[in-house]
C-alpha cells in the first residue's frame, strides 16, 4: 500500500524527514531546493537578503600584507641596495685586492718619478754648466791671443807696415788666433742652438763672443788694408772683441745657484780685466815707440793713463774678491825685476811726455841691450801680462774642475736615485701582492668549503 507523503501547509516536509518521492529523489519543493524567493527565515546569514552577497558566494578575504617588506616592493622580488655603487663596500673582492696592489704601488711610482726628474734636472742644469766652464777657457784663451794680436798689429802699422819681422810677428799672432777662434765656434753651436741655457748668456754668446769672430776679418783688413790709425785699431779690438769675451766669461756661472762657483768666476773676471787693462797700457806705448817719430799723442797718453788707473781699480776689486791664498798667488806670481822695470819704464814715457821731452830714452841697455825699443818695452811688459795669464789659466782650471766635479756629483746622484727608486717600487709590489695573496688563500677556501656543503654534504643530509 503507497504511503501518502505528509507535507505542511506551504508544502514543506516535516522537520523530522521525509520519505523520497517516488523515484527515489528528494521532493522538488524540498528544504535543498533553493529558489529565488524560496529562502527560509534564517537562510539570510550567507544568502539572505540580509547577507553581503546577493548571490550567495562567500566574500573573498584580503590577501595578507608581506611582513617585513615595504608595501611599494612587496612581493617584487627585487634586491634593495643601499648606498652608491662606487661605495667601498659595495665593491667585489677582486676590485678591493687590485686597490691594494695598485694605490701603494702607484704611490711609490709618482713620488719616485718625483725624485728621478728632479735628479736628472739637476744633472742637465750642471751639464750645461760644464759645456759653459770649458767654452769659456777657449774664450778667456782666445781673448788673451786677441789682445797680442791686437798690440802686434798696431805697432806694425805705426811702424808704416814695412817692417818684415814685425809682419811675421802678426801673421804669427793670426794664425794662433784662428786656431783658437776656430774651436770656440765648434763648441759654441752647442749652447747656441740648445734650450735652457740663460738667455742672457746665449745673447751675450751670439752677440758678443760669435759676432766678433765674424767680423774679425773685416777688422783686419781695416787694419791692415787701409790707413786705419793704430789708436783706432786698439779701440776697435778691444770694444769690438777682447770686451765681449771677457763679459761672456762672467757669465757662466750666472743662475747655477753654486756661491763658490759665482765667486771664482767674479775673481777670474776681475784678473781678467786687470790683463786686459796691462795689455792696453803695452798697446799704447808699444805703437808710440815703434812710429818713425816716437812720442805719445794726447789722446795715446790719455788713454794710457785710463787703462793704468783702472787697472788699479781692477786690482782693488780682485783683491776684495779673491782669498788670501788667490791674493797672495797673485802677489807671489806678478813679480820680478821686468815687472818692475816695466812700471818704471811706463812711468818715465808718462814724465817725458808731460815734459814735451823724447820717449825714445826709456829704457836701458842693461834691460833691453840691443834690442830696440819697441820691442824692449813690449817684451818687458809681456812678463808681466803673462804672469798674470799664469794665475788666471789656474782660476780657470778651479772653474772648470769645480764644474766637473758638479756634474760627475749629479749623475752619481740621479744614478743612485734612480736605482733606489726602482728597487722600493718593487718592494712595495712584493709586500702589497703578498699581503693580497694571504687575503686571497682564506677566502679561496671559504668558497671551497661552502661549495663542498652546498653541493655535498648538506644535500646528504
Amino acid at each position: 500500500m503507497r504511503r501518502r507523503s505528509m507535507t505542511n501547509g506551504n508544502g514543506a516536509p516535516p522537520a523530522s524527514g521525509s520519505p523520497s518521492n517516488g523515484d527515489g529523489g528528494l521532493p522538488n519543493g524540498g528544504p535543498l531546493a533553493v529558489g529565488p524567493g524560496q529562502g527560509g527565515p534564517s537562510a539570510g546569514a550567507f544568502d539572505g537578503p540580509g547577507g553581503p552577497e546577493q548571490g550567495g558566494l562567500p566574500v573573498p578575504v584580503t590577501p595578507a600584507r608581506a611582513v617585513g617588506r615595504p608595501p611599494s616592493q612587496a612581493g617584487t622580488g627585487q634586491q634593495v641596495h643601499s648606498g652608491s655603487r662606487w661605495a667601498l663596500s659595495n665593491w667585489r673582492v677582486r676590485w678591493r685586492l687590485i686597490a691594494i696592489i695598485a694605490v701603494p704601488t702607484l704611490t711609490a711610482l709618482i713620488l719616485g718619478a718625483i725624485q728621478i726628474s728632479t735628479a736628472v734636472e739637476n744633472y742637465t742644469s750642471d751639464k750645461r754648466v760644464q759645456t759653459l766652464a770649458n767654452l769659456n777657457a777657449l774664450v778667456v784663451k782666445g781673448a788673451g791671443q786677441l789682445a797680442d794680436e791686437r798690440d802686434i798689429t798696431a805697432g806694425f802699422v805705426a811702424a808704416g807696415k814695412s817692417n818684415t819681422a814685425m809682419q811675421a810677428q802678426v801673421n804669427q799672432a793670426q794664425a794662433a788666433t784662428n786656431a783658437t777662434l776656430a774651436e770656440i765656434r765648434s763648441q759654441a753651436a752647442v749652447v747656441s742652438d740648445s734650450s735652457g741655457y740663460r738667455a742672457q748668456t746665449v745673447l751675450d754668446l751670439n752677440n758678443g763672443v760669435l759676432a766678433g769672430i765674424n767680423d774679425l776679418t773685416l777688422i783686419r783688413q781695416a787694419a791692415l788694408k787701409t790707413q786705419y790709425p793704430p789708436l783706432a785699431i786698439i779701440q776697435t779690438y778691444d770694444e769690438r772683441l777682447i770686451a765681449p769675451f771677457d763679459t761672456f766669461s762672467n757669465d757662466i756661472a750666472a743662475g747655477t745657484g753654486n756661491a763658490s762657483m759665482q765667486t771664482n768666476v767674479t775673481v777670474l773676471n776681475a784678473l781678467l780685466r786687470m790683463e786686459d787693462d796691462a795689455s792696453l797700457q803695452r798697446a799704447y806705448l808699444y805703437q808710440a815707440l815703434a812710429s818713425p817719430s816716437p812720442g805719445l799723442t794726447s789722446v795715446a797718453l790719455t788713454a794710457l793713463n785710463q787703462a793704468a788707473t783702472q787697472q788699479q781699480a781692477d786690482t782693488s776689486q780682485f783683491t776684495g774678491d779673491a782669498s788670501v791664498t788667490e791674493a797672495q798667488n797673485l802677489n807671489n806670481t806678478v813679480s820680478g825685476p821686468q815687472v818692475d822695470a816695466a812700471k818704471s819704464e811706463e812711468s818715465l814715457a808718462v814724465a817725458l811726455t808731460g815734459k814735451n821731452q823724447s820717449i825714445a830714452a826709456i829704457g836701458t841697455a842693461q834691460t833691453c841691450g840691443k834690442t830696440p825699443q819697441a820691442q824692449c818695452w813690449y817684451q818687458t811688459q809681456a812678463v808681466q801680462i803673462s804672469d798674470m795669464r799664469q794665475v788666471s789659466d789656474g782660476l780657470v782650471g778651479q772653474v772648470t774642475a769645480q764644474a766637473n766635479s758638479l756634474t760627475a756629483s749629479s749623475l752619481r746622484s740621479a744614478i743612485i736615485t734612480s736605482v733606489v727608486t726602482l728597487l722600493l717600487l718593487i718592494l712595495v709590489l712584493l709586500i702589497t701582492t703578498f699581503v693580497a695573496r694571504s687575503m686571497i688563500r682564506p677566502l679561496r677556501k671559504l668558497r671551497a668549503d661552502a661549495l663542498e656543503v652546498a653541493g655535498s654534504k648538506l644535500p646528504d643530509m
